[in-house]
């Protein structure tokens, strides 16, 4: 999802921000520019995935770790597309869209417009 700011998204901030108001959240890196947020209450391997933009921020839906996303991608080379892609979405996608919320309101509360139109 893009969430449009105002202001300049910094990485950095972002997650002291988010690790200062929501504890149970576990930010890492991956890469110089993507942050991985995955709380580990919800799901060990679902994580949101957020990139800084000049007018937008994009966050999407993520495997936690490199490992469980190749671990993933070999599944779909052993099984096909359609098995996993109905085990992800039944398994994976909800606790993934739950995270990428979560840090989709903090992103907008902290980086968004302010104003009322």
């Amino acid at each position: 999802m893009r969430v449009p700011i105002t202001k300049e998204l910094n990485l950095e901030d972002l997650k002291s921000i988010l690790e200062r108001e929501h504890s149970g959240l576990k930010c890492t890196w991956r890469g110089k520019k993507v942050l991985i947020v995955s709380d580990p209450a919800v799901s060990k391997s679902a994580a949101a995935q957020v990139m800084a933009g000049k007018k937008k921020a994009t966050i999407v839906e993520a495997f936690s770790t490199v490992g469980g996303q190749m671990l993933f991608f070999l599944f779909v080379l052993l099984l096909g597309i359609m098995i996993p892609f109905i085990i992800y979405l039944i398994a994976f996608k909800p606790k993934q869209k739950v995270i990428c919320n979560k840090v989709a309101d903090v992103v907008r509360a902290h980086y968004g417009a302010t104003e009322v139109v």
